[in-house]
């Protein structure tokens, strides 16, 4: 599912940037931007507490350990 939707993303931003994620002027997202807002945005709308983006590295990480996956 992550990765149909990032190649999803890539096929929308590859032909204008290296990079995956890109702001309206087709330069990629500051991060403070992208904390500020959208972070916050989606998280709300999904119903989930607020937390720091880089938890998301830490919970990803442990869900990988947890079904042995070390790569």
């Amino acid at each position: 599912m992550v990765c149909d939707a990032m190649k999803k993303q890539e096929l929308k931003t590859r032909l204008r940037s290296k990079y995956l994620f890109l702001n309206p002027e087709s330069k990629p997202i500051e991060i403070e931007t992208l904390r500020k807002n959208e972070w916050s945005r989606g998280l709300t709308k999904a119903g989930i507490e607020y937390m720091p983006i880089i938890q998301t590295r830490h919970t990803f990480a442990a869900m990988m350990i947890s079904v042995g996956d070390t790569a």
